[in-house]
């Protein structure tokens, strides 16, 4: 099966969505709260590995570029920082 990722608006908000088995999920959101504590300002177009992690760049409301990952089973956490 395959799974896609796409970067959309929802109610005006930028978020994340990953369709996979004919469902259609919310994964990250402008407003969610990083790994460490600050929020999402700006988001990146997401990657898809073969392996099913996603790869997005993102902006914090500090103002730095960082990249997450966000794995099959939904944990979410910061992988590189650009300040």
């Amino acid at each position: 099966m395959a799974t896609v990722a796409v970067l959309a608006g929802c109610a005006r908000t930028p978020a994340i969505f990953r369709l996979s088995r004919q469902r259609l999920d919310l994964r990250i959101s402008r407003g969610q709260l990083t790994p460490f504590g600050t929020e999402l300002d700006s988001l990146g177009d997401p990657v898809l590995t073969a392996s099913g992690a996603m790869f997005v760049g993102a902006t914090d409301t500090d103002d730095h570029e960082k990249l997450y990952v966000l794995s099959p089973n939904d944990t979410f956490f910061e992988v590189a920082s650009r300040n």
